[in-house]
């Protein structure tokens, strides 16, 4: 019997069809990975980013502020203001409610004196703020993500006081002790209005 030779006998390629079979198949044992194949059903969501945190429709912000230098019966003396802000839904103009009362503590590492009659003294480093629950003139719009929000100075202006003489370095922390607050990061768009607790370090 004489053999009869076939071109696919010398170049192998016979062989072709089976390796892209193989490969065919790896592949679909590779895409069929659990890892794999929730990449394939939600794609891009490896580089999705976490939408920010919501914010509160109501929520109380203090601020504490270097006001420089003024004088008295002391001499010279260093003066500061505290701020409270309430905060809500709305654009200029629109009254933000706060439906009970709240408070505001501060503390000094001097002794300090009360221009205010707001503020009552609760030692020579230590005070506090009441807000009473009520409406306030919202004045100070911004927008966080797309929600228009309102500020309103409560008190109708910040809170004046000034320490026993001229301290090289002072400390003062401010606190919402009781009312409605935002502990979330600081967002684009706040206007420094919803800081649940702030201080200011003077040298």
């Amino acid at each position: 019997m004489t053999f009869e030779e076939h071109p696919g006998d010398q170049d192998g390629s016979e062989s072709a069809p089976t390796a892209d079979v193989a490969r065919r198949a790896a592949l679909a044992a590779a895409w069929s990975s659990p890892v794999v194949a929730a990449c394939a059903a939600a794609p891009g969501a490896a580089a999705s980013v976490a939408p920010p945190p919501a914010l509160p429709a109501l929520f109380l912000g203090v601020r504490a502020t270097d006001d420089g230098l003024g004088t008295s019966n002391l001499g010279a003396v260093r003066r500061f203001t505290l701020s409270v802000f309430v905060n809500g839904d709305g654009v200029a103009g629109t009254p933000v409610v706060l439906p009970e009362e709240a408070r505001v503590d501060f503390t000094t590492d001097h002794d300090f004196v009360v221009l205010s009659r707001q503020v009552v003294r609760d030692s020579d480093r230590a005070g506090h703020i009441i807000v009473p629950a009520g409406s306030y003139p919202g004045s100070l719009p911004y927008l966080v993500g797309g929600t228009a929000k309102v500020a309103a100075l409560t008190g109708g202006s910040p809170h004046l006081l000034f320490y026993n003489g001229f301290p090289q370095h002072s400390l003062v922390t401010v606190t919402v002790v009781r009312g409605p607050v935002y502990s979330g990061p600081t967002l684009p768009g706040m206007i420094g209005t919803h800081a649940p607790k702030a201080e200011l370090t003077t040298d």
